[in-house]
């Protein structure tokens, strides 16, 4: 499949806590990861799909899909994408081992900075994803393809929470996605 990114690099170092300075090439990898693993859970592998296909075929999307798009899904987007990549700015692979860089003018942070850094970008993130979801299940009729999604065993269905506590107590789901989410029946609730 064609890759189409929703975000670029210059997006990230405009509404980001990302310098100007960094290398593209060390980032771009997490644009399109964040974009895989994230967004594409976050709006099910149907309306990921038509989105990416806009994108490829006329350069963007329209409408409400647009607004989706840009209000909703690119800041969430460069949120998860600077969470992938936080641990590993610091750090270069080599043939011959990993090596912190370092400069004249700076430091690396510790790792628990590193992690406190990384923490309160997913929860940034998460609380953007969650406006995603929001805003999509407010406007039904705009998103069929997140209401219908077309299930094969290669898809992936919209996830029903952003945040993640670091606990999974189990629940049950309707299977509906409408049900679950818009009628208030949830993976939790009756």
């Amino acid at each position: 499949m064609n890759k189409a990114k929703f975000i670029t690099f210059e997006y990230l170092v405009k509404w980001t806590i990302l310098d100007e300075n960094v290398d593209a090439n060390l980032v771009e990898p997490f644009i399109l990861q964040a974009q895989d693993i994230n967004i594409q859970s976050i709006i099910g592998n149907t309306l990921y799909v038509k989105l990416m296909n806009d994108i490829i075929t006329t350069g963007t999307s329209t409408g409400q899909y647009l607004t989706l798009l840009t209000d909703y899904i690119q800041p969430a987007q460069a949120q998860w994408a600077i969470y992938h990549a936080l641990p590993f700015l610091n750090y270069k692979l080599t043939n011959k081992a990993i090596s912190e860089k370092t400069s004249a003018d700076s430091s690396p942070t510790s790792l628990e900075t590193t992690q406190y850094l990384r923490n309160t970008v997913r929860d940034n993130a998460e609380f953007l994803s969650t406006r995603i979801r929001e805003y999509i299940v407010n406007n039904q009729s705009a998103f069929p393809e997140y209401f219908s999604p077309q299930l094969n065993l290669m898809s992936i269905k919209p996830s029903i929470n952003q945040y993640f506590g670091g606990v999974y107590l189990g629940g049950r789901s309707s299977g509906n996605i409408s049900d679950d989410w818009v009628f208030g029946g949830g993976p939790c609730c009756p």
